[in-house]
């Protein structure tokens, strides 16, 4: 009975069709207002929590919550959003939670997850821009300075074409106006008159300073014994230096020293005056003495020229010849070497009444001075 009332009171049952209706009755007037009010906050702010009944009361409680829940790991690890957004992920999918539960913490990692990413995006955003920025500093100063070297490198090669083209201008100027004061081409004779009247005979450097090597070597001819041989080259500038120091007190250098392969000494001095010592007969035998060779030989560079249409009564292997040649035409005594017939006397005609001699001279200046002075002549 007092089960059947009870029922009555809080609902009423009707019968339609078979079919059976309970109908719940409303709540109370003094529950609403209460209903009311928590709609009411929850849609206007954040529900207020009672922070003396929860556990959890601060950030270091909540890692060693996570932490022990295995909800963080490993233990210790600084705190990222990718990291508290893994947390609440596991953390919904702890058994006994409700679905709305579920589904808010759900929620919660979500909304971190989009803000990890806007804030990583971000902070791309400005380390490229600002990098963007230096960098477009940088090649701006970069380029200013390069403008600027380039145009300073321009201006110094233009300033060098301009020298450069007004001297070649002048040159040939004054190649013309020689050309036009000496109409028709030059003789050989007259090219030598030039080199010797002080006209530049060093035009071309590199065949100057070949010259020049030349005039400063000598050629020793040593015996087969000799241990000179076996020395290398440079065990021979040294003994050569030695001998020179005690065949004279003038201090000649040598500067280099070469073997032959037919056993001779290409012996180059240092200086002018050292070749014009060592091209002295007297000197050049005090020199093997000091060095132990007497029984070698010093052979100076000779300089070859051929004379034209020499008369027949010349003796080649006279040395009053050769001396009278020497002093009619200013050549010092010794620069003569030797006279010898380009073609055999055998081999003449019976009518002939001259021949072509080469002259073997010991310097080129002596050789120059001959051929200019066409000093076969005083024999006609």
């Amino acid at each position: 009975m007092s089960g059947s009332r009870g029922k009555a009171k809080n609902q009423a049952t009707s019968s339609q069709k078979g079919k059976t209706t309970v109908v719940r009755q409303s709540r109370s007037a003094t529950v609403e207002p209460e209903v009311q009010e928590r709609g009411k906050t929850r849609a206007t702010g954040v529900l207020e929590v009672d922070e003396d009944s929860q556990e959890i009361g601060d950030a270091e409680k909540g890692r060693e919550f996570l932490e022990e829940k295995l909800l963080m790991v490993p233990r210790g690890s600084p705190i990222t959003l990718d990291m508290l957004t893994s947390a609440l992920f596991q953390a919904a999918a702890l058994p006994g939670i409700g679905l709305p539960a579920i589904n808010a913490v759900r929620a919660v990692a979500f909304l971190l997850k989009e803000v990890e990413l806007e804030e990583v995006a971000e902070a791309v955003r400005a380390i490229a821009i600002a990098q963007f920025d230096e960098v477009a500093k940088n090649l701006k100063e970069l380029t200013e300075g390069l403008k600027e070297k380039l145009t300073e490198d321009l201006e110094k090669k233009m300033s060098m074409l301009e020298k450069k083209a007004t001297d070649l201008t002048e040159t040939v100027e004054k190649a013309v106006q020689q050309q036009a004061g000496n109409p028709g081409s030059a003789s050989y004779r007259d090219a030598l008159n030039r080199g010797i009247s002080g006209a530049p005979m060093d035009a071309n450097p590199w065949l100057a300073a070949k010259e020049n090597i030349r005039q400063h070597q000598s050629l020793i001819d040593i015996p087969r014994e000799s241990k000179l041989r076996d020395c290398i080259n440079t065990v021979l500038v040294g003994k050569f230096a030695e001998a020179m120091g005690k065949a004279t007190d003038q201090k000649h250098k040598i500067r280099s020293a070469l073997k032959l392969q037919n056993g001779g000494i290409l012996v180059e001095m240092a200086s002018d005056e050292g070749a014009v010592w060592m091209a002295s007969k007297a000197n050049a035998e005090a020199f093997l003495r000091e060095l132990g060779e007497a029984a070698a030989s010093v052979k100076l560079r000779s300089y070859n020229v051929v004379a034209y249409y020499v008369p027949l009564n010349l003796d080649p292997n006279s040395e009053k010849d050769r001396r009278e040649i020497e002093e009619v035409n200013n050549i010092p005594e010794g620069g003569l070497m030797k006279l010898r017939w380009i073609k055999p006397p055998a081999r003449r005609r019976t009518d002939q009444r001259f021949a072509h001699v080469i002259a073997t001279f010991s310097d080129a200046d002596a050789a120059n001075r001959a051929i200019v002075n066409d000093w076969w002549l005083p024999l006609l």
